[in-house]
């Protein structure tokens, strides 16, 4: 399908994808660096004029500009204009002790090596919005952001040899070693972003940890969503529900466990069988739709696939997710 569409709508793409990746808090790079690999090395691959090498090339760059911009976005959008948000405060953890130690770096004139080590190893939730909501120079904080290039590269290199790892030669050995290498650096740079701040949290403790008349707000959220949180713990433990709440998710859990054991172990009873064949032969697969059932088909209506028996185990699982 990539080969379908050209260089620049793959990028487009890539861009929007791993844009809003990154601005997902639990969301790490890795994955968006390793698809960068993968995405733009096939479309490379596929376009003689570009190549193999070609595509890796512009998956780093293409992988770096959306890390730069990922920073931007996070600094200026959310960090400096959505900052007055207590939720984005308490989500950033501007009360506790680590996020403070990682601001006393942060504030620091000019670009430390442990300044660099926190903007590159340090998670972009809290760093960069981080950056924001301290009202940081954000040209400062894309050039402390700049070696991340070595942390983009193997990852971007692991994606595009898994492409190859199937193919004879060095490609398998390569896979693997960039692998290990994209563990090396990315462990590397977040243990020296966190040995940083834990130094300054370390020998400024008491400090860091006296309330703070702005971070009052940020406190009261956090006691009232912990009390929301004990709250709810307390009346869903299995002993304080009522009985009917228990019969009721003991015969949902029961039913799920037997039904998906029961599609499962007597497949050949339950669903008529369809090969779609290897990805790479879909439009020769085995089995078509339209296909007379005879011939591994489904006699052009899809919910042939489901036999007799089936509709009891596609109902008891119904029954169970209502339950």
């Amino acid at each position: 399908e990539l080969a379908a569409q050209s260089f620049g709508v793959v990028i487009g793409i890539f861009v929007v994808v791993g844009l809003g990746m990154f601005l997902i808090p639990v969301v790490p790079g890795i994955p968006v660096y390793v698809t960068a690999g993968i995405m733009l090395a096939a479309r490379g691959q596929s376009d003689p004029s570009v190549g193999f090498w070609g595509g890796v090339v512009i998956g780093v760059i293409v992988g770096f500009a959306v890390k730069l911009l990922a920073v931007y976005c996070q600094q200026e959008i959310i960090g400096r204009f959505l900052g007055t948000s207590v939720a984005i405060r308490r989500t950033v953890g501007v009360d506790q002790v680590p996020t403070r130690a990682i601001e006393q770096i942060l504030i620091q004139p000019g670009l430390s090596l442990a300044k660099v080590g926190v903007l590159c190893g340090g998670p972009d939730w809290p760093v960069s919005v981080l950056t924001g909501i301290l009202r940081l120079p954000p040209l400062q904080m894309q050039l402390g952001t700049l070696p991340c290039i070595f942390l983009v590269m193997p990852a971007v290199l692991s994606g595009a040899f898994l492409l190859r790892a199937s193919e004879q030669g060095a490609w398998g050995p390569l896979t693997g070693v960039m692998a290990m290498l994209v563990s090396i650096s990315q462990s590397g740079a977040a243990l020296y972003a966190v040995h940083s701040f834990q130094k300054v949290a370390s020998e400024n403790y008491d400090e860091l940890a006296k309330p703070r008349p702005e971070h009052a707000d940020v406190v009261a959220l956090t006691q009232k969503m912990k009390l929301q949180e004990d709250t709810y713990k307390e009346i869903t433990t299995w002993g304080n529900l009522p009985p009917i709440p228990q019969l009721l998710l003991g015969s949902a859990a029961t039913i799920l466990m037997v039904d998906c054991f029961a599609g499962a172990m007597f497949s050949s009873v339950c669903w008529l069988p369809f090969d779609l064949g290897p990805p790479e032969l879909a439009n020769t697969s085995k089995s078509k739709i339209d296909d007379p059932i005879e011939r591994g088909g489904l006699g052009g209506d899809p919910l042939n696939i489901v036999r007799g028996p089936g509709w009891m185990v596609l109902g008891a699982f119904a029954t169970g997710l209502v339950l």
